[in-house]
């Protein structure tokens, strides 16, 4: 009668036969500890990474303006500047000042088009010009711009952006 209750406390007649997969037992608190760690050490990179983002795409458009300004200074008569916009920080002392000066000289121009390629904006604006308008050009990160104008009164580039919505339905009316 032993032997037959002998399975009730974990005892066998067959001898065991040995797993190949090894038994990983990880207690509850040992496995939230861990879940925590990684975590918190997944934030951390993705942190650094966003830093190094930054600080690569700093680094690229002070060269893109080294480059820009260069480029401008050996440019021919026969060749069209392309200018690059950038934004820097200022004191906002200075802000108020430059905005006063600003809004003075700022002109109404009409934004037709944009596009990734220059080569494109550049065609475009050529169609432009043979149509008579004043047409500038001008990339902002990645885009080439397409600006028609450089009016002092709001109700002459009005009159022109009403022209040119027959054939550019999306243009607007900035201030640049």
């Amino acid at each position: 009668m032993e032997s037959k209750q002998l399975y009730l406390f974990g005892a066998q007649n067959e001898p065991e036969k040995k797993s190949l997969r090894y038994k990983v037992v990880l207690p509850l608190d040992a496995l939230i500890l861990l879940t925590a760690v990684l975590i918190i050490f997944l934030v951390f990179a993705f942190s650094l990474g966003i830093e190094r983002g930054k600080n690569i795409a700093m680094r690229s458009s002070d060269t893109n303006n080294e480059s820009t300004l260069l480029a401008e200074q050996n440019l021919t008569a026969d060749q069209k500047p392309i200018q690059q916009a950038f934004i820097r920080p200022q004191a906002e002392s200075s802000k108020n000042k430059e905005k006063n000066d600003e809004e003075e000289t700022k002109l109404y121009h009409i934004q037709v088009a944009s596009f990734c390629k220059e080569v494109t904006a550049e065609k475009e604006a050529e169609n432009l010009k043979d149509k008579g308008y004043q047409v500038l050009v001008l990339t902002k990160g990645k885009y080439a711009v397409v600006y028609v104008g450089g009016f002092k009164n709001e109700n002459q580039a009005k009159e022109t952006l009403q022209v040119l919505k027959k054939t550019y339905s999306d243009c607007i009316l900035r201030r640049l």
